[in-house]
């Protein structure tokens, strides 16, 4: 069973390695269209969301557990993030023009983090923990799983809206006589 496993580790790394790439390549096209439009808001929300990815990173590394074990074999806290820094850096590129983007790429980052923090672990022995190993108690654990599965449903939801208004396929903005 394991040895099926380990024939996707390659596989999960080159995608890895072809997401985090593509993604550094969105943020830096981002940064660099925003510096030539005066656009600094949209590189202030840039910069929030590289900053939330690091904290959530910080918080998977400082929160391992089984769960999260289990999780990383397969790729999800990177692939996630990746997801999460091009849905952003697509909207903070659109920040000018739509003026939506404001308040989603703030929810996004909150919702991001709180499926992050709330998302409890546990070890072999003893009971699940949340926040950094601070709270052990099955009952708070189970409390921060719900909340955290509902924070990173919202976030899927504020981050595909991200894409579709950043792309332009549906833009509220616009009078219904001028939308394609």
């Amino acid at each position: 069973m394991f040895q099926r496993f380990q024939e996707l580790f390659p596989i999960v790394g080159v995608a890895a390695v072809v997401a985090v790439a593509f993604v550094l390549y969105r943020i830096v096209h981002t940064v660099r269209m925003n510096k030539e439009l005066g656009n600094r808001a949209g590189n202030k929300r840039i910069t929030l969301t590289v900053l939330c990815a690091v904290a959530a990173l910080i918080s998977w590394i400082f929160n391992f557990g089984w769960f999260r074990v289990f999780l990383s074999l397969f790729g999800f806290p990177l692939f996630y993030g990746a997801f999460f820094c091009f849905a952003n850096s697509m909207a903070a590129a659109r920040l000018a023009e739509i003026d939506a983007m404001k308040k989603y790429i703030p929810w996004s980052c909150i919702t991001y983090l709180l499926a992050y923090f709330c998302f409890p672990d546990g070890g072999d022995v003893g009971e699940m923990y949340v926040f950094f190993g601070l709270i052990r108690d099955d009952g708070i654990a189970n409390i921060a799983m719900v909340a955290s599965i509902a924070a990173f449903a919202a976030n899927i939801v504020l981050l595909i809206r991200e894409i579709v208004l950043a792309s332009g396929w549906r833009n509220p903005s616009l009078p219904p006589e001028k939308r394609e």
